[in-house]
């Protein structure tokens, strides 16, 4: 009898997210390095006392859209209004903040971006828009998970999230079961999509290896009730879906708490390009 023949692993989406929380960036090409995809989190948004924000506390960062120009990143709010902000320049003042219990040093872009965010998500509290100061690094607080020498700008964890097809549709499918509507795969914020794996499949493999470059997988995803936050409308869903669903259907390790996507750190590859329709190689 033959062998079975395993299924072709290809990229199918790519998305990086430039200012922390709000709307992701469709990209069909991307530099991968040590910090994840270009331009990643390179930008977040803190209140007037420093601390940094997500849809968790202010949902309306979904409706502020980015775009990355060759000089600046430019920002369309909700209105059709527009702020552009140069890579390279800020002139505001430095701030001590911290990112998940993980201390860091921040520059705020300007006055002029902040009071622009704070009007255009409708904010009662003053927003700042923030990048990491330069020469500045935040701490790294679990080694132990993602190696000593990974250190990311504002990602929650890790540098790059890998998510799968399969797994969304087994989602989906549970869903349409218990009569509640589909979700698009921008519910759970990947930066690298990919088809040919089982559901679930990826929280089994050491990793996975394209072009040039190599990824490592660390350790899965637990998510939030930012996954109940429809990214076109930043409405909350009223039954906290599809939270429950991935509760119901994905909580390895005898964890409590819901499962989706998997964390990854490069290996090997720095500056290399991951493209949309790249095949990749499993790692097990």
């Amino acid at each position: 009898m033959a062998n079975a023949v395993s299924p072709e692993v290809r990229v199918t989406g790519l998305y990086c997210y430039p200012v922390k929380s709000m709307r992701g960036v469709s990209l069909t090409a991307s530099a991968i390095g040590f910090q994840g995809l270009a331009n990643d989190r390179r930008w977040m948004v803190v209140d007037d006392e420093g601390c940094f924000l997500t849809q968790r506390e202010q949902p309306r960062l979904a409706l502020i859209v980015p775009s990355l120009g060759i000089h600046d990143l430019t920002l369309t709010g909700p209105d059709g209004g527009q702020f552009s902000i140069p890579y390279e320049e800020s002139t505001g003042e430095v701030l001590l903040t911290r990112v998940w219990g993980e201390d860091c040093r921040v520059l705020e872009v300007s006055v002029a971006a902040s009071d622009w965010l704070t009007e255009s998500v409708g904010s009662k509290r003053g927003l700042r828009l923030v990048k990491m100061e330069p020469n500045s690094a935040r701490a790294q607080s679990h080694p132990e998970i993602f190696g000593e020498d990974t250190h990311v700008l504002f990602a929650d964890a890790a540098p790059v999230l890998i998510c799968s097809e399969a797994s969304l549709l087994a989602v989906n499918t549970r869903l349409a079961e218990n009569g509640a509507s589909a979700v698009p795969m921008d519910r759970f914020r990947p930066n690298i999509v990919v088809s040919g794996l089982s559901e679930f499949e990826e929280h089994r493999l050491d990793g996975l290896n394209g072009p040039g470059f190599e990824l490592r997988f660390r350790v899965h995803c637990e998510r939030c009730v930012v996954t109940t936050i429809d990214q076109l409308t930043a409405v909350r869903n009223p039954n906290g879906e599809p939270f429950r669903t991935v509760r119901e259907l994905n909580t390895p390790d005898g964890g409590k708490k819901p499962v989706f996507g998997h964390y990854a750190t490069l290996e090997s590859g720095e500056g290399y390009e991951v493209t949309v329709g790249d095949v990749l190689t499993i790692r097990r």
